[in-house]
């Protein structure tokens, strides 16, 4: 592995605060394969140092964009970057699969769960809110112990 990349893994490895196995079945690798990146014997292939990218974002944003470009690409083009202030056109933002699966990522680590086991449960919630019509910022309010977050507007 080329000196530059091994202490990048090794810090991606840190960020991530997942132990091997986990790290591993989150890149879909053996526990073996990551103790080998990590030991400077292989690296990781390009899709593994953009996965790393996107588990490591929520913890360290400057980490996550040296992975990406490592890994051949940009934390824009992944999703990661902070998106521009909302349009008022609903159709106007559009939330990409990574975006989703930061969301994800960021209810399995709160459970210390794998993702796949909250994704359809995190997908029902977005649904349900969205069936009843209420705005992410109102339904985030309310999951921060807002009671008054969403009751009716008095107008």
């Amino acid at each position: 592995m080329p000196e530059e990349k091994l202490p990048a893994i090794i810090e991606a490895v840190r960020a991530a605060q997942l132990a091997y196995p986990r790290l591993a079945q989150e890149l879909g690798v053996s526990k073996r394969t990551v103790q080998r990146w990590v030991n400077g014997q292989s690296s990781p292939a390009q899709e593994h140092w953009r996965r790393l990218a996107t588990l490591v974002h929520p913890r360290d944003a400057e980490l996550a964009a040296r992975l990406a470009g490592i890994g051949a690409t940009t934390i824009d083009a992944l999703g990661l970057q902070k998106p521009a202030a909302a349009s008022a056109d609903p159709a106007a933002a559009r939330i990409t699969r990574a975006h989703a699966d930061a969301i994800v990522c960021a209810a399995a680590d709160e459970m210390d769960v794998r993702p796949r086991k909250v994704r359809r449960a995190v997908a029902a919630a977005f649904a349900r809110a969205v069936d009843l019509g209420y705005p992410a910022e109102a339904v985030a309010r309310a999951l921060r112990e807002d009671p008054e977050a969403l009751a009716p507007d008095a107008d």
